[in-house]
């Protein structure tokens, strides 16, 4: 007998679906909370999803301030994220480009254990799912709020997750103050207009199993950005020679930045390797996929 395994909707088709109004609703969240306006809009909607996933019925923030999380409080500008459910976890696909990541996801690791934790990751996902202009007036919303606290700040909306805002909600990359950033495994990235066609979205290539080796170095030529997950191990330095003896980097000047401190360094100027440490179960993929590369 043969299984069928059921599709999930496209998160990101979704939003483009809606992009017309959507763009209109996070501007307007956003230039709301600017000029004082308390954030009304909607407010039914969020306590509905989260009433669905056992929570009391009130309002709550979609971002997470950057002393919530280790890696966004590594950032010299205030930086905030937006963390969603991720691969196998959620009723959407945010992660339409995973792999063998997926096995060894360190999300699933640390507070990502947790049920609370999770339905708190849902709930912020299906709003965007079912009421994709209620969640773009509150983020908008909460954005400025973030910038009328702290003059300039960093986003990253994809901390847990791969969606083509650049696509679904072009507005995003256009806001004062705002500067979006964050890592992607879409090859898109890889094509030798990507920084036209990802503008004010600073988003670095995530090399994967499904990488070419070529194509990322072309990348790099351009001045492209790009993270990889190594056999390092966490503290320990990076081996500048061995990354570049990998990529067939020879002729061309870039920096080499230790990745598990700050997220940062992918919005230098000029190429940039992220070395990021093989942590926890992705440590068991090293000799098994090149999704880690084993260079140490």
């Amino acid at each position: 007998m043969e299984i069928q395994v059921a599709i999930k909707p496209r998160l990101s088709q979704i939003l483009r679906n809606s992009e017309e109004y959507t763009n209109a609703y996070l501007e307007s969240g956003y230039y709301d909370a600017i000029v004082g306006f308390k954030c009304r809009y909607g407010l039914g909607y969020i306590k509905e999803v989260r009433q669905e996933q056992g929570f009391n019925p009130v309002v709550a923030d979609l971002l997470t301030a950057p002393q919530f999380n280790l890696k966004l409080n590594g950032s010299k500008v205030a930086t905030y994220g937006m963390t969603l459910a991720h691969a196998d976890i959620s009723d959407y696909e945010l992660c339409a480009w995973r792999g063998d990541c997926t096995k060894v996801c360190v999300l699933n690791n640390g507070n990502g254990r947790y049920d609370s934790v999770r339905k708190a990751w849902i709930w912020r996902t299906h709003l965007w799912g079912k009421y994709p202009s209620v969640a773009a007036y509150r983020l908008g919303w909460e954005l400025g709020r973030a910038v009328v606290k702290h003059g300039e700040i960093l986003f990253r909306p994809d901390v847990n997750s791969d969606l083509s805002w650049h696509k679904c909600l072009t507005s995003l990359g256009e806001l004062p103050h705002v500067t979006v950033y964050g890592y992607t495994k879409n090859p898109a990235r890889l094509a030798h207009n990507s920084d036209e066609i990802y503008g004010n979205f600073n988003y670095c290539y995530s090399w994967n199993e499904n990488s070419n080796v070529d194509k990322v170095r072309r990348h790099l030529e351009r001045g492209g950005k790009v993270a990889v997950v190594t056999s390092r191990k966490k503290g320990e330095p990076i081996n500048v020679e061995a990354l570049r003896e990998f990529f067939g980097i020879k002729d061309f000047g870039m920096s080499f930045v230790d990745a598990d401190k700050t997220d940062e360094w992918m919005l230098s100027e000029g190429a940039v390797i992220g070395d990021l440490s093989a942590k926890g179960k992705a440590r068991q993929l090293i000799g098994d996929s090149t999704f880690v590369v084993d260079i140490y």
